[in-house]
């Protein structure tokens, strides 16, 4: 019974710390986990706005260009009109334009066929180039609408360098094409546009064509080779996101350029075809996350020991207390039985004293004590009031028939009797039948009768 209440309690003791170490682990786990989600939205909160002011400076870029190139179109269909479309006159218009939009690296006007007449740049057009094949001139010359055309990231036929082409188509004075404008926008000076952005060690600002082509990317670290101008490949979240229609979203994807996982916001712009994302690395994000997860891994794991060592030291004092209460229980048991028995004895005792006629006394000299039986006391009639000290041993009561005047026990019908001092005892009356007390003396003696 003993062994099955030991195995219950240690039961219930590893199950009791087994829940409070669960309880500590998922406390800690659950406060990690809502800063996790803490952390993540901070992040996409970040990269929110960094796409945001992304789109915001590449749309003023964009409007300015676009500005220019409704005026030059507005002029040139102007001068077409009234015949005064020279050479001279478009010079000088874009020559105008060219040194408002400095950024641009060149400003080129083309006939109907698609031959550059004017071009304004740092390089000098030395022969006749032609832009016929280029799909802006293909878009622009075959609709009558009116509308911007912003390419792809081509190398320049003039500069040789990669540009983005803005290009807008003018009329003459019957609203008949008459050509092309366009300005050439260095994908550096996007690249440089980017590089303002405070992005972190591997995050990135990336703008991508219509076609999900990379127009100019930023990192810290570089990475430019691992990405050229014109690559497709994103992630199939984000397409699974264009495919929904969704002109805005932030979502969580792995790189394929890179293989780097990000937090990605992204803005579709309304004024051209291009998107601007901004992206943060998840792992830069959740850094001061994973040192307070470090931290609380090691306060956890100190809680839980000494918790653990201190349950285990509680338990074995709880342990021996209780098994000390249960020696003491078994002991006062044992003292019970053991009084039990002694008042057993004494009944039996007193009853054979009484049968018998006998009495019993101990005397404890040093402690100047003396006890006798009930049965004693009531053969000698001692009151319980009397003293029984060691002067009161020595004497004996006022008016006790039975005891001689020198506290030696006479008895009328006996010729002497026997005393020694330094012991006790009694006689018995021969001729009364009563008890008498007697002070014995070491020297034996004779004492006549009468």
């Amino acid at each position: 019974m003993i062994t099955n209440a030991r195995r219950n309690l240690r039961l219930w003791a590893i199950l009791t710390a087994l829940a409070v170490n669960t309880f500590g682990i998922a406390l800690v786990a659950a406060g990690l986990y809502i800063l996790y989600g803490i952390e993540i939205h901070k992040g996409q909160v970040q990269t929110q706005n960094l796409a945001y002011a992304l789109e915001q400076n590449v749309s003023r870029q964009v409007e300015r260009i676009d500005f220019y190139l409704n005026t030059l179109v507005g002029e040139l269909g102007d001068l077409s009109g009234s015949g005064h479309l020279t050479t001279t006159n478009v010079q000088k218009r874009i020559a105008q334009t060219k040194a408002i939009l400095e950024e641009t690296d060149g400003w080129i006007v083309t006939d109907r066929h698609g031959t550059v007449i004017q071009h304004q740049g740092a390089t000098t057009l030395e022969a006749s180039v032609s832009v016929a094949d280029r799909d802006y001139f293909l878009a622009l010359s075959a609709g009558s609408a009116d509308f911007l055309f912003v390419s792809a990231p081509v190398f320049s036929r003039i500069t040789g360098t990669q540009v983005l082409i803005f290009a807008r188509a003018y009329r003459d004075g019957q609203r008949q094409f008459a050509g092309v404008v366009l300005a050439a926008l260095p994908l550096a000076h996007l690249t440089k546009m980017l590089s303002g952005f405070s992005i972190g060690r591997n995050g990135s600002l990336t703008l991508r064509d219509s076609r999900l082509g990379i127009i100019a990317r930023h990192t810290e670290t570089g990475g430019a080779e691992a990405a050229p101008p014109g690559d497709t490949r994103v992630s199939e979240t984000l397409r699974q996101h264009l495919r929904n229609g969704e002109k805005a979203a932030t979502y969580i994807a792995t790189s394929p350029l890179d293989n780097v996982t990000r937090i990605n916001s992204y803005q579709v712009l309304d004024n051209a075809p291009m998107l601007a994302f901004a992206s943060l690395s998840k792992d830069e994000v959740l850094e001061g996350w994973k040192q307070l997860c470090r931290m609380a891994a090691l306060l956890l794991g100190c809680f839980l020991l000494i918790t653990n060592v201190s349950a285990a030291f509680l338990y074995r004092y709880w342990r021996l207390q209780r098994l000390y209460v249960q020696k003491q229980r078994e002991s006062n048991t044992r003292l019970s039985q053991s009084l039990q028995q002694l008042r057993e004895r004494d009944n039996a005792l007193a009853a054979a004293q009484k049968a018998g006629g006998i009495g019993t006394y101990s005397l404890d000299i040093a402690g100047d004590r003396w006890t006798a039986s009930r049965q004693l006391d009531a053969m000698f009639g001692i009151p319980e009031s009397y003293p029984h000290t060691l002067e009161g041993w020595y004497s004996r009561p006022t008016g006790n028939k039975c005891w001689t005047t020198s506290g030696i026990a006479r008895s009328p019908g006996a010729s002497s009797s026997i005393a020694n001092t330094g012991s006790s005892g009694m006689t018995i009356n021969g001729s009364s039948g009563c008890m008498a007390w007697a002070s014995w003396s070491w020297m034996k003696q004779a004492i006549p009768s009468g």
